[in-house]
C-alpha cells in the first residue's frame, strides 16, 4: 500500500464539504424550482430502470412490470411541474442598461413641475408669465381663462411657472387637475391639501376640457357651474384661473351664460407655440442642461425642415420635449452626425422612439400587453386621452381577456423612469390608483403602432355601424341583432370603437344583442344541464326501475305471458299485471285462471315483502275474483301461507292473524297440510303453543301429520322441558315414510344437540340408522353415510367424544367401499372443525383417522383434502406453522391423479412458480387421460377450484387466473363458467371486472345463439342486476328482440325485487320460466 497523501484527502474533504453546502444552502434552502430540478435529475438518473433494477436485485428478484411506465410518467410530470414553477418564479430578463437621464431636465412628454421652476423660467415663457401675474395681482381680478393648443405646455406653465411665483410671493393658490373624477371632489381635496377649511385664494383649474368630456350633460355640470358662479362674487374670496385647450374653449360659453363674466386681455390669456428661433433657443438650453452635444446651425436647419407646424409655421413645445427625450435616452447628439434627418419629421421621431420602447418591452415579456394598454388609455374617437383609469378599468376596457395583474405589470413598466409613457394620477376617490397617457401627442403614434390591432378595430367599427343602421331601420327587430361571435368581435375592440353621433343607438344595440345571446346561452346551458342531469338521473337505478316496469307493461300487452304478469305484479303494477294475465293465450282452459292465480299470489307476496298493505289487498282482490272455485281456494291458501311465513320472518303478528282468518274461511283441501307446515315453522321460531294447536288442527289426521309439525312439537318440548311433548313429537314420526321420518329425526337431533341433550340427539340418529338399514343398498349407503357425518358434526359441535366415537364405530361397520367413503367424510369433517376452532388435536386426529382408511386411493384423497384445507386456512389466518404442516402432509401423498388439488396448496403457500408448474401438469394430465371422453368438464373443475380459492382468499388475481383458464375452453362450455366467475369477482369487490366478464359471456351467447340462448340471457341479465346495473341489464334484454324482450325484462324485475326485498324470494321461489 502506498503512502497516504494528505493533500488528496484534504482536497476530497473540501469538495465534499462544498457539495453539501451547495445542496443545503442553494438547493434545499433555495427556491422550489431548484428543489424540483434536483428531484427531476435524481428521478432521471437514479430512477432509471437499469439502475433501479440493480438496486432492486439486492432486495427483491425483479422490478414490477409496471415500473418502467410509472418511471416515464413520473419524469413527464416532474418536467411539467418544473416548467410551470419556473414560469411562475423565474424573473424575466432585465432590460438592457439605459442611460442615466436627468429627470429635472429631460421631461419628454411629461409636464414640468414646481421643482423645475428655475429651468422653466429660461424656456421662453417669461412674457406670458409676467402678463398673467400682473392680471392676477389686480384687486379686481375674479375669473380668467388660459387657452392654448394641445402640446403648448399649459400644465407646465401653471405648475413650473405660475405656482412657484405665487408661493414665493405668498399668493395662496390651489392647483387642481381635472379628470373623470367628480370635479367638486377634486376641488374639495385640493383646498384641504392646502389646509383650507373653506374655499379661498386663487383656484387654478387645469385640464378643464376633461370637465366637459366626463360631465356629459348639463345636470352633471351644474354643481361646478353654480360653484363658479358663487365664487365669482366679489366677496367670495376665491379667484379662478381655468386652463383649457383652445379647440375646446367654445364650451366655456355655457359657464359664461351662467356667471355672466366678461373677457378681455386682462383675463383671457393665450399660450402660443414657439417661433423657430425660440424653439432653437429652448433646445439649446435643454440639451446643454442634459449634457447633449448641440449644433445651433444644424438645429436651426432641422427645426425649419422637420419641426414646423404646416398650418402656422410655429413649433409645439411638446415636440421639443420629445426631441430631447429621444436624444437623451438614445445616447445621440443634436448634430448632423448624431441626428438623422430621414425620420419623417417629428412624427417619425416620435414613432421611432415609441417603437424602440415597445421593442424593449419584449425583454419583460410585455410587448403585446403594452400596446393594448396604451390604446386603452386613448380616446381615438375624440383623439384625446381617455382620462384617468384604474388598472381594473383598463382590464375591463380590454375586453376581460387580460387580468388586472397583467395590466399592473404593463403599467409599472410604462411609468418607469426610462419609459414615462404613462403617468400615475394619484389616488382616485374610489381609493384605487389611476393612470393616464403621458400626453395626447402620443395618440397618432400609438394608433399607427397598433397596426393589426386597429385593422380588427376598423372591421369591428364597420360591423357595428352597418348592423346598427339595419337594426334601427327595421324597427329594432331582434333578428337584426348581433350573433354571439359578432358581439365578441365588437366587444374585444371596445376601447377602439368610434361611437359617432348615434352613440346611444349603438350602445342600446350592443346591450340588446348581449341580452339576447346571453338569454340564448342561458337557455342552451339550461338545456345542456337538464340533458346532463337527465342522463345522470336516467342511469340511476330508481329511474331505471320505473322505466323497466313501464316498458314491461307496454311489451307484455303485445306478448302477454303469465311470467310477465307475475313480474308486473312483483313490481307493483297490479292493474297492468291483471290486464296481461287476462290476455294470456288460453291453450289450456286452466291457463287464464292460473295466470291470475300467479299474479294474485305474486302481488300479495310483493306486498308482504315490502310492507305494502295495498299490494296485499290487491292480490287478495285478484284471487277472490277468480271464477274457478278450486283455483280460487288454492290461490287464497297460498296467500295465507305466505302471510304466515312473512309473520314468522318479520315478527308481525297482524300477518299471522290475517293468515289464520283467511285459512279459516277456506274450504277443505290439500293446502291445509302446507299451512300447518308454515304454522309449525312459526312454532319452531317463536315457541308459540297457541300456534302449535292451530298447526295440529290444520293437519288432516294423526297418520298424516307433516314431519314439520312433529318437529315443532318436539322443539317446544325441548324449550319447555316437557317430556310429554317430546314423546308426542317422536311418536308422530312412526307412521311417516322414511324420507319424512329421517328429515324429522335429523332436525330433532340437531335441536337436541343445541339444547345440550346429546344423548337424546344420539338416540334419535340411532333410530334413523335403524330405519335406514332396511332400505335398498344404494339408498342405504347414502343414508348411513349422511347419518355418520351428522353424528360427527354434532359430536364435534357439542364436544361429545362419545357421539364422535359412535360415528366412527358406525362407519367401521359398513361394507368396504361404503366404510372408506364414510371415513373420508368423517376425517374431512373433523379437520374442518379443528381448523375452524384452531384445535391442533382435532387436526392431527383427522390425519390419523384418514390414515386408517383401507383403500389406498380413498386414503390419499382424504389426506389430500385435509392438506388443502390446512393450506387454505393457513393462508387466510397467516399461520406459518400450519402451512408447514400442510406442505409436509402434501409431501407424503401421491398427487398424480389430482395435480390441481396440490395447486391449491402451492397457491396457499404463495409459491407462484410451483402453482404455475402444477397448473401446467393438471392441463397435461387432463389432455392425456380424459380427451375424447368428457375431458372438457374436467377443465371446468380446475377453473372452479381457482374460483373457490380466489373467493376464499379474496384474491382477484386468482379469479383472473381462473378467467384465463376459462378463456381456453371450448366456446360451448365457456359461458356458464364466465357467468359464475362474474359472481365470484363481485364477492371480492371487483364489480368493474365482474361486469367485463359478464360482457364476454354476453358476446359468446350472442355469437352462438344455441337452444340455450334464452336461459343464458336470463342468467346474464339477472347477474347484471345483482351487480347493481339495472340500465345495462335492460339494454341487454332489449337487444334480444321479439318476444324474448318482455321475458327477459320479467326476469330482471323479479331479480331486482328479490334483491331489494330478500323475503320476496322466500315467499315467491322462482319457477321454471317460459319464454
Amino acid at each position: 500500500m502506498g503512502a497516504i497523501n494528505l493533500n488528496d484527502i484534504s482536497g476530497t474533504v473540501g469538495k465534499t464539504e462544498a457539495s453539501f453546502v451547495w445542496l443545503i444552502r442553494d438547493v434545499w434552502r433555495g427556491t422550489w424550482f431548484r428543489r424540483l430540478i434536483l428531484l427531476f435529475v435524481l428521478c432521471v438518473l437514479l430512477g432509471n430502470p437499469k439502475v433501479a433494477g440493480q438496486v432492486a436485485s439486492l432486495l427483491i428478484e425483479t422490478l414490477p412490470s409496471w415500473y418502467t411506465l410509472a418511471w416515464a410518467i413520473a419524469n413527464v410530470l416532474l418536467f411539467a411541474l418544473c416548467f410551470i414553477v419556473g414560469v411562475r418564479t423565474i424573473p424575466p430578463r432585465e432590460l438592457p442598461p439605459s442611460p442615466i437621464v436627468n429627470d429635472g431636465v429631460v421631461r419628454g412628454l411629461l409636464p414640468f413641475n414646481k421643482e423645475n421652476g428655475e429651468l422653466f423660467a429660461q424656456l421662453g415663457r417669461a412674457i406670458e408669465l409676467q402678463r398673467i401675474i400682473a392680471s392676477l395681482r389686480d384687486p379686481d381680478y375674479r375669473f380668467g381663462i388660459l387657452v392654448g393648443a394641445s402640446g403648448t405646455g399649459k400644465t407646465s406653465f401653471l405648475r413650473a411657472g405660475l405656482l412657484p411665483y405665487m408661493e414665493e410671493n405668498k399668493m395662496a393658490a390651489t392647483y387642481v387637475e381635472l379628470s373623470d373624477e367628480d370635479p367638486m371632489i377634486s376641488i374639495k381635496r385640493g383646498f384641504a391639501s392646502q389646509g383650507q377649511t373653506a374655499p379661498s385664494g386663487f383656484l387654478l383649474l387645469d385640464q378643464f376640457e376633461q370637465f366637459f368630456l366626463h360631465q356629459a350633460t348639463a345636470d352633471d355640470r351644474r354643481p361646478l357651474v353654480e360653484a363658479i358662479n358663487a365664487w365669482y362674487r366679489r366677496d367670495s374670496g376665491v379667484r379662478i384661473l381655468i386652463a383649457i385647450r383652445a379647440e375646446d374653449a367654445w364650451q366655456m360659453l355655457e359657464i359664461q351664460e351662467t356667471v355672466n363674466y366678461q373677457l378681455s386681455n386682462q383675463n383671457y390669456f393665450k399660450l402660443s407655440k414657439f417661433s423657430p428661433a425660440q424653439a432653437v433657443e429652448v433646445l439649446k438650453i435643454l440639451c446643454q442642461k442634459a449634457g447633449i452635444d448641440f449644433d445651433p446651425v444644424f438645429a436651426a436647419k432641422i427645426v425649419d425642415k422637420e419641426f414646423l407646424d404646416a398650418e402656422d409655421g410655429l413649433v409645439s413645445p411638446v415636440n421639443l420635449g420629445i426631441v430631447v427625450l429621444v436624444l437623451a435616452t438614445g445616447r445621440r447628439q443634436f448634430t448632423e452626425e448624431g441626428f438623422s434627418t430621414q425620420q419623417g419629421g417629428i412624427d417619425g421621431v416620435l414613432e421611432e422612439w415609441l417603437g424602440s420602447q415597445v421593442e424593449a418591452a419584449r425583454y419583460q415579456g410585455l410587448e403585446g400587453i403594452v400596446v393594448r394598454v396604451l390604446a386603452a388609455l386613448c380616446d381615438f374617437d375624440r383623439n384625446r386621452r381617455a382620462g384617468i383609469l384604474s388598472a381594473d378599468k383598463i382590464a375591463e376596457r380590454l375586453g376581460g381577456d387580460v387580468t388586472p395583474n397583467r395590466v399592473h405589470d404593463a403599467l409599472r413598466w410604462l411609468k418607469s423612469r426610462n419609459v414615462r409613457l404613462v403617468v400615475a394620477a394619484g389616488q382616485r376617490s374610489s381609493g384605487t390608483a389611476g393612470y393616464q397617457l403621458a400626453h395626447e401627442r402620443l395618440i397618432p403614434a400609438i394608433r399607427k403602432l397598433a397596426g393589426t390591432l386597429f385593422d380588427d378595430a376598423s372591421r369591428a367599427n364597420d360591423l357595428l355601424e352597418r348592423r346598427t343602421r339595419a337594426w334601427v331601420g327595421n324597427n329594432r327587430k331582434s333578428r337584426f341583432l348581433l350573433t354571439f361571435f359578432e358581439d365578441v368581435r365588437v366587444e374585444r375592440q371596445r376601447p377602439y370603437l368610434i361611437w359617432g353621433e348615434n352613440r346611444q343607438d349603438k350602445e342600446e344595440f350592443l346591450r340588446r344583442s348581449r341580452v339576447r345571446w346571453r338569454f340564448r346561452g342561458a337557455m342552451l346551458a339550461a338545456v345542456l344541464l337538464v340533458a346532463v342531469v337527465g342522463y345522470g338521473a336516467w342511469t340511476l337505478n330508481p329511474v331505471q326501475r320505473s322505466y323497466l316496469r313501464w316498458e314491461l307493461s307496454r311489451l307484455a300487452r303485445i306478448y302477454p305471458t303469465s311470467n310477465s304478469a307475475v313480474a308486473l305484479a312483483a313490481g307493483g303494477y297490479s292493474s297492468a299485471a291483471q290486464e296481461v294475465a287476462g290476455k294470456v293465450d288460453a291453450d289450456d282452459p286452466d291457463d287464464l285462471p292460473n295466470a291470475l292465480s300467479d299474479t294474485a299470489t305474486t302481488s300479495a307476496n310483493a306486498g308482504l315483502a315490502s310492507g305494502n298493505e295495498s299490494l296485499i289487498q290487491t292480490g287478495l282482490g285478484i284471487a277472490r275474483g277468480i271464477e274457478d272455485d278450486e283455483i280460487r281456494t288454492a290461490t287464497l291458501s297460498k296467500i295465507a301461507i305466505s302471510m304466515q311465513m312473512a309473520a314468522t320472518a318479520t315478527g308481525k303478528k297482524s300477518y299471522s292473524d290475517q293468515a289464520l282468518t283467511l285459512a279459516d274461511s277456506l274450504n277443505e283441501g290439500d293446502w291445509r297440510k302446507d299451512f300447518s307446515i308454515a304454522l309449525a315453522h312459526a312454532v319452531v321460531v317463536t315457541g308459540d303453543k297457541a300456534l302449535l294447536q292451530r298447526a295440529k288442527s290444520f293437519a288432516d289426521g294423526p297418520t298424516e301429520v307433516p314431519w314439520q309439525v312433529a318437529r315443532a312439537i318436539f322443539k317446544l318440548g325441548l324449550s319447555s322441558n316437557d317430556t310429554d311433548l317430546l314423546a308426542e313429537g317422536q311418536k308422530l314420526i312412526a307412521p311417516l315414510r322414511y324420507t319424512e321420518a329421517s328429515a324429522a329425526l335429523r332436525a330433532m337431533a340437531q335441536d337436541a344437540a343445541k339444547a345440550e341433550k346429546t344423548k337424546l340427539a344420539n338416540d334419535l340418529l340411532i333410530r334413523d340408522w335403524t330405519m335406514a338399514s332396511s332400505l335398498k343398498p344404494k339408498e342405504r349407503s347414502e343414508a348411513l353415510g349422511q347419518i355418520i357425518l351428522l353424528l360427527t358434526q354434532l359430536g364435534l359441535a357439542a364436544k361429545d367424544q362419545a357421539m364422535l366415537e359412535n360415528a366412527k364405530a358406525k362407519a367401521a361397520k359398513l361394507s368396504d367401499e361404503d366404510r372408506d367413503d364414510a371415513m373420508h367424510q368423517v376425517a374431512k369433517a373433523i379437520a374442518s372443525y379443528g381448523l375452524a376452532v384452531g384445535d391442533d388435536v382435532l387436526i392431527t386426529g383427522s390425519q390419523d383417522y384418514a390414515e386408517q382408511i383401507g383403500d389406498k386411493e380413498t386414503r390419499g384423497e382424504a389426506l389430500q383434502d385435509i392438506a388443502v384445507m390446512m393450506a387454505i386456512s393457513a393462508n387466510i389466518k397467516k399461520n406459518a406453522r400450519l402451512l408447514e404442516r400442510a406442505q409436509e402432509l402434501a409431501g407424503r401423498v401421491r398427487w398424480k391423479e389430482r395435480p390441481w388439488e396440490r395447486w391449491k396448496i402451492a397457491i396457499g403457500a404463495g409459491d407462484t412458480k410451483m402453482a404455475q408448474r402444477l397448473l401446467t401438469d393438471s392441463i397435461k394430465y387432463i389432455n392425456v387421460n380424459y380427451q375424447g371422453h368428457g375431458w372438457q368438464p374436467e377443465f371446468l373443475y380446475i377453473s372452479g377450484a381457482m374460483q373457490a380459492v380466489g373467493s376464499a382468499f379474496r384474491d382477484p388475481t386468482l379469479l383472473m387466473l381462473a378467467l384465463d383458464q376459462v378463456n381456453s375452453f371450448d366456446s360451448s362450455i365457456r359461458i356458464e363458467p364466465l357467468i359464475d366467475l362474474s359472481g365470484e369477482l363481485a364477492k371480492v369487490g371487483e364489480i368493474a371486472k365482474a361486469k367485463d366478464v359478464l360482457e364476454k359471456a354476453l358476446l359468446e351467447t350472442e355469437r352462438l345463439r344455441s337452444e340455450t340462448y334464452y336461459s343464458r340471457m336470463t342468467s346474464i341479465t339477472e347477474r347484471m342486476v345483482k351487480l347493481g346495473d339495472l340500465k345495462r341489464a335492460r339494454e341487454i334484454a332489449e337487444s334480444a328482440g321479439g318476444s324474448t324482450v318482455p321475458a327477459l325484462l320479467s326476469a330482471i324485475v323479479l331479480t331486482e325485487v328479490s334483491q331489494t326485498y330478500p323475503l320476496f324470494l322466500t315467499l315467491n321461489p322462482p319457477k321454471e320460466s317460459k319464454k
